[in-house]
Protein backbone atom coordinates (compact mmCIF):
# COMPACT_ATOMS: atom_id res chain seq x y z
CA UNK A 1 0.00 0.00 0.00
CA UNK A 2 2.87 2.37 1.13
CA UNK A 3 4.47 1.49 -1.92
CA UNK A 4 1.81 2.45 -4.60
CA UNK A 5 1.18 5.62 -2.38
CA UNK A 6 4.70 6.67 -3.05
CA UNK A 7 4.27 5.46 -6.95
CA UNK A 8 1.37 7.13 -7.52
CA UNK A 9 1.84 10.31 -5.50
CA UNK A 10 -1.41 9.51 -3.59
CA UNK A 11 -2.02 9.30 -0.32
CA UNK A 12 -2.53 5.95 1.67
CA UNK A 13 -5.79 6.66 1.63
CA UNK A 14 -6.78 7.06 -1.54
CA UNK A 15 -5.17 3.89 -2.20
CA UNK A 16 -7.09 2.06 -0.04
CA UNK A 17 -10.54 3.05 -1.23
CA UNK A 18 -9.57 2.55 -4.89
CA UNK A 19 -8.65 -1.10 -3.95
CA UNK A 20 -11.70 -1.38 -1.95
CA UNK A 21 -13.80 -0.23 -5.39
CA UNK A 22 -12.02 -2.21 -7.54
CA UNK A 23 -12.28 -5.25 -5.18
CA UNK A 24 -16.31 -3.93 -5.51
CA UNK A 25 -15.94 -4.25 -9.20
CA UNK A 26 -14.49 -7.35 -9.18
CA UNK A 27 -17.53 -9.09 -7.17
CA UNK A 28 -19.00 -7.13 -10.08
CA UNK A 29 -17.27 -8.63 -12.80
CA UNK A 30 -17.66 -12.16 -11.84
CA UNK A 31 -21.19 -12.38 -11.88
CA UNK A 32 -21.10 -10.18 -15.07
CA UNK A 33 -18.99 -12.55 -16.82
CA UNK A 34 -19.11 -16.36 -15.35
CA UNK A 35 -16.44 -17.81 -17.80
CA UNK A 36 -13.76 -15.05 -16.76
CA UNK A 37 -11.69 -15.09 -14.27
CA UNK A 38 -10.65 -18.78 -14.40
CA UNK A 39 -14.38 -19.47 -14.01
CA UNK A 40 -15.19 -18.34 -10.28
CA UNK A 41 -18.93 -17.03 -12.04
CA UNK A 42 -19.62 -20.68 -13.11
CA UNK A 43 -18.58 -22.51 -9.66
CA UNK A 44 -20.31 -19.35 -7.33
CA UNK A 45 -23.39 -18.34 -8.83
CA UNK A 46 -26.65 -19.64 -10.12
CA UNK A 47 -29.36 -17.76 -11.73
CA UNK A 48 -27.78 -14.33 -11.37
CA UNK A 49 -27.23 -14.78 -7.08
CA UNK A 50 -24.68 -16.68 -5.02
CA UNK A 51 -25.62 -20.40 -4.45
CA UNK A 52 -25.31 -22.56 -1.70
CA UNK A 53 -22.02 -23.79 -3.59
CA UNK A 54 -20.91 -21.06 -4.03
CA UNK A 55 -21.37 -19.81 0.02
CA UNK A 56 -19.44 -23.31 0.62
CA UNK A 57 -15.98 -22.25 -1.69
CA UNK A 58 -16.34 -18.25 0.26
CA UNK A 59 -16.72 -20.35 3.51
CA UNK A 60 -13.72 -22.86 2.96
CA UNK A 61 -11.38 -20.17 1.28
CA UNK A 62 -11.96 -17.81 4.49
CA UNK A 63 -11.02 -20.71 6.53
CA UNK A 64 -8.14 -21.19 4.86
CA UNK A 65 -4.32 -20.36 5.51
CA UNK A 66 -3.82 -18.08 2.61
CA UNK A 67 -6.70 -16.47 3.92
CA UNK A 68 -5.38 -16.51 7.58
CA UNK A 69 -2.24 -14.78 6.63
CA UNK A 70 -3.63 -11.97 4.16
CA UNK A 71 -6.21 -11.35 7.55
CA UNK A 72 -3.13 -10.60 9.47
CA UNK A 73 -1.68 -8.11 7.13
CA UNK A 74 -4.95 -6.45 6.50
CA UNK A 75 -6.84 -6.77 10.05
CA UNK A 76 -7.74 -3.06 10.02
CA UNK A 77 -9.77 -3.03 6.81
CA UNK A 78 -11.77 -6.00 8.25
CA UNK A 79 -13.39 -4.31 11.00
CA UNK A 80 -15.77 -3.13 8.26
CA UNK A 81 -17.52 -6.32 7.44
CA UNK A 82 -18.30 -5.45 3.75
CA UNK A 83 -14.52 -5.08 3.27
CA UNK A 84 -13.71 -8.44 4.45
CA UNK A 85 -16.54 -10.11 2.21
CA UNK A 86 -14.17 -8.21 -0.16
CA UNK A 87 -11.14 -9.61 0.56
CA UNK A 88 -12.85 -13.06 0.52
CA UNK A 89 -14.04 -12.58 -2.68
CA UNK A 90 -10.59 -11.55 -4.17
CA UNK A 91 -8.47 -14.22 -2.51
CA UNK A 92 -11.34 -16.61 -4.02
CA UNK A 93 -10.95 -14.94 -7.50
CA UNK A 94 -7.41 -15.64 -7.14
CA UNK A 95 -7.53 -18.83 -6.59
CA UNK A 96 -9.93 -19.54 -8.89
CA UNK A 97 -7.18 -17.86 -11.81
CA UNK A 98 -4.78 -19.67 -10.27
CA UNK A 99 -5.41 -23.11 -11.24
CA UNK A 100 -6.72 -24.71 -14.91
CA UNK A 101 -10.37 -26.20 -14.46
CA UNK A 102 -12.45 -28.47 -16.75
CA UNK A 103 -15.14 -26.11 -18.99
CA UNK A 104 -17.96 -27.22 -17.03
CA UNK A 105 -18.58 -28.45 -13.14
CA UNK A 106 -19.60 -31.78 -14.59
CA UNK A 107 -16.78 -32.46 -15.91
CA UNK A 108 -15.38 -32.65 -12.06
CA UNK A 109 -17.55 -35.66 -11.37
CA UNK A 110 -16.36 -39.43 -11.83
CA UNK A 111 -18.64 -41.47 -14.10
CA UNK A 112 -20.97 -42.82 -11.82
CA UNK A 113 -22.07 -39.42 -10.51
CA UNK A 114 -22.66 -38.22 -13.87
CA UNK A 115 -24.49 -41.31 -15.11
CA UNK A 116 -26.60 -40.97 -11.34
CA UNK A 117 -27.00 -37.15 -12.53
CA UNK A 118 -28.26 -38.45 -16.33
CA UNK A 119 -30.99 -40.50 -15.14
CA UNK A 120 -32.43 -38.43 -12.79
CA UNK A 121 -32.97 -35.80 -15.37
CA UNK A 122 -34.69 -38.30 -17.34
CA UNK A 123 -36.59 -39.26 -14.68
CA UNK A 124 -37.39 -35.25 -13.73
CA UNK A 125 -38.05 -34.51 -17.91
CA UNK A 126 -40.84 -37.41 -17.29
CA UNK A 127 -42.56 -35.77 -14.44
CA UNK A 128 -42.27 -32.22 -16.03
CA UNK A 129 -44.36 -34.16 -19.12
CA UNK A 130 -46.51 -35.49 -17.18
CA UNK A 131 -47.10 -32.77 -14.36
CA UNK A 132 -50.13 -31.10 -15.26
CA UNK A 133 -52.07 -34.47 -15.65
CA UNK A 134 -54.59 -35.03 -12.68
CA UNK A 135 -54.60 -38.68 -12.79
CA UNK A 136 -51.08 -38.68 -12.65
CA UNK A 137 -50.34 -36.94 -9.74
CA UNK A 138 -53.13 -38.56 -8.18
CA UNK A 139 -51.74 -41.95 -8.82
CA UNK A 140 -47.68 -40.72 -8.50
CA UNK A 141 -47.75 -37.65 -6.20
CA UNK A 142 -45.89 -39.65 -3.57
CA UNK A 143 -42.95 -40.81 -6.31
CA UNK A 144 -42.92 -36.90 -7.42
CA UNK A 145 -42.75 -36.03 -3.56
CA UNK A 146 -39.87 -38.15 -3.22
CA UNK A 147 -38.23 -37.33 -6.11
CA UNK A 148 -37.93 -33.98 -5.40
CA UNK A 149 -36.45 -34.64 -1.50
CA UNK A 150 -33.68 -36.90 -3.31
CA UNK A 151 -32.65 -34.26 -5.70
CA UNK A 152 -32.39 -31.76 -3.11
CA UNK A 153 -30.28 -33.90 -1.28
CA UNK A 154 -28.83 -34.83 -4.25
CA UNK A 155 -27.40 -31.53 -5.26
CA UNK A 156 -25.83 -31.22 -1.72
CA UNK A 157 -23.30 -34.50 -2.67
CA UNK A 158 -22.62 -32.73 -6.09
CA UNK A 159 -21.28 -29.55 -4.17
CA UNK A 160 -19.19 -32.09 -1.82
CA UNK A 161 -18.20 -34.02 -4.69
CA UNK A 162 -17.24 -30.48 -6.73
CA UNK A 163 -15.03 -28.94 -3.85
CA UNK A 164 -13.09 -32.38 -3.60
CA UNK A 165 -12.69 -33.00 -7.34
CA UNK A 166 -11.67 -29.13 -7.48
CA UNK A 167 -8.42 -29.80 -5.87
CA UNK A 168 -7.80 -33.66 -7.64
CA UNK A 169 -8.65 -32.17 -11.13
CA UNK A 170 -6.81 -29.04 -11.64
CA UNK A 171 -3.82 -27.58 -12.58
CA UNK A 172 -1.58 -25.10 -11.55
CA UNK A 173 -1.79 -21.97 -13.73
CA UNK A 174 1.46 -20.79 -14.34
CA UNK A 175 0.30 -17.03 -14.70
CA UNK A 176 -2.53 -16.73 -12.73
CA UNK A 177 -2.06 -12.95 -11.87
CA UNK A 178 -2.02 -12.32 -15.29
CA UNK A 179 -5.42 -14.32 -15.62
CA UNK A 180 -7.02 -11.50 -13.21
CA UNK A 181 -5.50 -8.63 -14.05
CA UNK A 182 -6.01 -9.27 -18.05
CA UNK A 183 -9.96 -10.24 -17.11
CA UNK A 184 -10.21 -7.56 -15.04
CA UNK A 185 -8.74 -4.88 -17.23
CA UNK A 186 -11.67 -5.88 -20.24
CA UNK A 187 -14.32 -5.64 -17.77
CA UNK A 188 -13.38 -2.08 -16.57
CA UNK A 189 -13.19 -1.02 -20.01
CA UNK A 190 -16.40 -1.66 -20.76
CA UNK A 191 -17.79 -1.05 -17.67
CA UNK A 192 -15.21 2.29 -16.15
CA UNK A 193 -15.19 2.78 -12.13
Amino acid sequence: MAQAARDTRLSERSIRELFSRLRAKLIEATLMERHAFGGTGMYLYQNRALSARGRAILEEVSKGPNFAAHRKHHAARFRDPKEKTRHVYEMTVRLFCSIHLPKTPEQLYPDETRQALSQLSEIGAFIRQYKDNPEFIEKYGSVITRYERLTGHFRTLLDKEELLSLRNKSDMHRYSDTVLYDDLRRHLLAYPL
